[in-house]
């Protein structure tokens, strides 16, 4: 059962398949360098220096050390090549270079992953030989060079491919464990699976073949039972796996508790707590199916694997088990976890693509048999199609292939990012940016980072003063993708559409379906300078009137008065106040401008206007807003998004209701402070309800949801125009803010008034305000009159 011999021509194919998986890993190694873009390689880049340093303790096991080991064996054997040619004088001068310039470092360690990628494929290879043909170790060989996800990976300074390579040989002997049973084979599919499961927890489960092959050749030897339970040479492969899994990673015995810690997290993470955005709505193995087979695979190509796993049961013979046998079970496993991605389909990929190879040769051959004489044409018409079956399999994973080369040897999105900023935004700027996002100057620019930014919200953008926001879509599609999993993380990506102004949109020439490390698409925000970035925050006091009612000749009578009071200043300048109207759909029905140019800069300003609706399939909902331009302007350019800022005023205007009782809205705000730093803002608005009026309330800003302040029994106090109280709303019963409270900002209320009379007022306030600060300013009560700030028409 000797494997065969190679014809000059499978040679010649086999060098060209091998110069190919080359070329296509080889292509942009240097992706995205000097920055370290890729989290992980930054990660193993820190541990190499560790190591490098002379501690060998990573005291971090979510990944064992091999690789990190092999890294800094690589810089080692770079350093004394340096300092014997005068490059280094010493090791605080190669950590030097690597400070100021880590791109050799980081391609000396990519080419590491390239190695053992190209080792992968030549085992493909044999393993293909081995178990089938010299043809379909060729096809699977080819299919592995042609895998994206293969491919991405071996450009990266990680782990993975390199565990996946040490699987191959084990895998390879242990199928020679099966035809000749040799101690060797034993020991040394035992050795590969432990250098495997040292480099990422990969091998444990070959111990699943090596056990049926071990039983497969007992049993035809008719070897007696006690021999497959207590062979030595069984017991051997798995001390060696031990034994290799301790040598490449030694600290999990010399620091055995925070290995057990580490890996126990690790295990939880993956099975049941999953990654940081991770959707439950689609479980991992139909991810699995619908993407990972795809990009690991090929497009065409993975239904080949269908196919050979059909095959495989179909045919049940001793070989086909021991093929299908680890990756079936594996998907099973990996199919169960919470956490999925596809790369971690990549430990069974090269099983799977040698299924694939197995049923493509199955298939070759069956054209192969079909008569010439059912076949029209010459016989180079008839190889031609037959060629053409086989390579049509191929083409989707090539154009992907060299989609992502050639985004590779350009400039990374985050590089052209960096250089953008660094063009259009001014020095010391404040910028908020999270992971995945370019690596701006800390001396250049005041950089806040934060693993998501919606691990925070606008208020702390605000509060912090920051100008400018970034993401990018390895990010915001965690959650943007599943808003309904995530609705506070994707409605704080949402809240920057809404109530900041997209600048600039960095996207690569091609883009993923899936999210990928490498190019991700950017966008950059202008945060308001604004005290109340929202509306109607460019004034600091705002009153409209808005009316919706049926109309005499049809369709609706829209009218509206609207009182500013003083502007609150800045680089916005208001312009084109108007209502917005939608359909159920989100279309929009009508955008109505009530006044063209600027609006309210010279002070308080007053208008109101009237106009008739074309009836329209309803529910409706109505919202404020006005545009406004930056004055100077920051760009040379315009934004990608609008200049405009509005708030939802109503929802689910149903058009029965319409008809019978019309619609009526009193919209105020105002923004509070005084003395003792106590900055919010107050919204107050009434709408007409049948039997009475609807009073929502809501007191915010970003003082009291991230200072540490507080003030306590914030509430609105509405009284007619002698003074007799109509009602009082506490809006929370105790302390509101970042310090010391119980709650932090925003606060709201809902209260329903029998009736609302001609020149009410409303009144807000709290009982005390302290800051931390500023501890001798704190005191209370304060009480502010918000009608008297801009006196309102009657209700009625």
């Amino acid at each position: 059962m000797n494997a065969p011999s190679l014809s000059p021509s499978a040679r010649w194919a086999l060098g060209a398949v091998l110069l190919l998986a080359l070329a296509v890993r080889l292509i942009g190694i240097g992706w995205g360098l000097p920055p370290i873009y890729h989290v992980d390689e930054s990660w193993f880049a820190g541990l190499a220096v560790k190591h490098f340093q002379g501690n060998w303790d990573p005291n971090f096991f979510h990944v064992p050390s091999l690789y990190s080991y092999m890294v800094a064996g690589v810089w080692n054997l770079y350093y004394f090549g340096g300092k014997a040619l005068g490059t280094f004088d010493s090791r605080k001068d190669f950590l030097e270079a690597y400070e100021r310039d880590a791109t050799t470092f980081i391609v000396l360690g990519r080419l590491i992953t390239v190695l053992f990628s190209m080792g992968t494929v030549l085992f493909m290879f044999l393993v293909g030989r081995a178990m089938f043909s010299p043809r379909t170790g060729l096809l699977a060989a080819l299919l592995l060079t042609l895998s994206l996800e293969h491919v991405k990976i071996s450009h990266d300074m990680v782990p993975d491919v390199t565990m996946v390579f040490f699987l191959l040989p084990s895998f390879f002997f242990i199928w020679k464990v099966y035809v000749r049973g040799r101690t060797a084979d034993y020991l040394l599919a035992g050795a590969f699976a432990g250098l495997a499961f040292t480099t990422k927890y990969g091998g444990i489960f070959l111990f699943l073949p090596l056990v049926l092959a071990h039983a497969f050749r007992l049993a035809e030897r008719r070897k007696p039972v006690w021999r497959f339970i207590l062979d030595a040479r069984l017991v051997g492969a798995g001390l060696v796996f031990l034994a290799v899994f301790i040598m490449g990673t030694p600290y999990a015995v010399l620091n055995f508790q925070r290995f057990k810690a580490d890996f126990l997290w690790q295990s939880q993470h993956l099975t049941s707590a999953g990654h940081f955005g991770t959707s439950a709505a689609t479980p991992a193995w139909l991810f699995y199916l619908r993407h990972g087979f795809r990009e690991n695979i090929g497009l065409l190509a993975q239904f080949l694997c269908l196919g050979g796993v059909v095959l495989g049961l179909a045919r049940f013979r001793k070989k086909d088990i021991l093929l299908l046998s680890m990756p079936l079970v594996m998907f099973v496993m990996i199919g169960s976890w919470k956490s999925y991605a596809t790369r971690y389909l990549l430990p069974l990929a090269p099983f799977f693509i040698l299924l694939a190879a197995v049923f493509l040769d199955f298939l070759l051959e069956k054209a192969k048999a079909v008569s010439p004489a059912r076949l029209p044409g010459p016989p180079t018409l008839k190889n031609g199609l037959v060629f053409a079956l086989a390579a049509s399999f191929f083409v989707p994973n090539i154009v992907r292939v060299a989609r992502f080369n050639i985004l590779l040897t350009e400039p990374d999105t985050r590089a052209v990012a960096e250089s953008w900023v660094n063009r259009n935004i001014s020095p010391r700027t404040r910028i908020a940016i999270e992971s995945d996002c370019p690596s701006l100057s800390r001396r250049r620019y005041i950089v806040l980072l934060q693993h998501s930014l919606s691990d925070v919200d606008l208020d702390w953008l605000a509060f912090r003063r920051v100008r400018y926001a970034m993401v990018n879509d390895i990010m915001y599609r965690r959650f943007t993708d599943h808003p309904d999993e995530f609705p506070r993380e994707a409605g704080f990506y949402r809240s920057l559409d809404e109530k900041a102004v997209l600048v600039k949109t960095i996207v690569p020439r091609w883009d993923e379906t899936l999210i990928d490390l490498h190019n991700p698409t950017i966008k950059i925000y202008r945060l308001s300078a604004a005290r109340d970035y929202a509306f109607p925050g460019n004034f600091e006091a705002y009153f409209q009137d808005i009316s919706l009612q049926p109309s005499v000749r049809g369709g609706w009578l829209l009218e509206t008065t609207i009182r500013t009071g003083t502007p609150a200043g800045g680089d916005e300048i208001v312009r084109n106040p108007y209502l917005r109207l939608t359909g159920k759909d989100g279309r929009e029905i009508m955008k109505w401008t009530l006044h063209e140019g600027e609006f309210g800069r010279g002070g308080q300003e007053r208008l109101t206007a009237s106009t008739r609706v074309e009836p329209e399939a309803g529910p409706y909902s109505l919202y404020l807003g006005y545009e406004y331009e930056f004055q100077p302007r920051p760009w040379e350019f315009d934004p990608e998004g609008p200049l405009r800022k509005e708030q939802l005023l109503a929802e689910g205007l149903e058009v029965a209701l319409l008809k019978r009782d019309g619609f009526r809205c009193l919209f105020h705000y105002a923004q509070l402070s005084g003395e003792r730093g106590d900055e919010y803002s107050q919204q107050v608005i009434l709408t007409k309800k049948r039997g009475g009026w609807d009073l929502f309330a809501k007191a915010y800003g970003p003082k009291i949801r991230w200072a540490d302040v507080y003030m306590l029994n914030p509430y609105v106090r509405l009284t007619d125009a002698e003074g007799e109280e109509l009602a009082r709303l506490a809006l929370f019963e105790g302390r509101v803010g970042a310090y010391e409270a119980q709650k932090q900002g925003p606060v709201r209320r809902r209260l329903h008034l029998p009736r609302l009379p001609e020149g009410y007022r409303i009144e807000a306030g709290y009982e005390q305000f302290f800051d931390s600060r500023q501890p001798e300013t704190a005191g209370g009560p304060m009480r502010a009159d918000i009608t008297a700030r801009i006196p309102a028409p009657p209700p009625d």
